[in-house]
């Protein structure tokens, strides 16, 4: 849930998409994802949703993170699972 209201599954709730989300092209609850680069740089943050496949190239290494594409996080409640695969 996004709200009080309003719930979302991880592609999203396609009703509701503001430009002052990270991921402006996706819903409100979307998975996203960024890369933190080991130099401390961060990538663009990038819509996963339910069965997106989304890959990083060889020099892309540090930590990733995983969250919803939401801007205010007081009212969220709920999981997602995530599998990671290493190709």
């Amino acid at each position: 849930a996004y709200s009080a209201t309003g719930s979302a599954g991880p592609d999203g709730g396609r009703s509701l998409i503001l430009s002052n989300y990270p991921v402006r092209n996706a819903g409100v609850g979307a998975v996203i994802a960024k890369i933190r680069y080991r130099d401390g740089r961060e990538s663009n943050p990038v819509f996963i949703g339910a069965g997106n496949k989304v890959s990083a190239g060889q020099d892309e290494s540090g930590r990733l993170f995983i969250g919803v594409n939401d801007d205010n996080f007081s009212d969220n409640k709920g999981s997602f699972r995530v599998t990671i695969r290493w190709q």
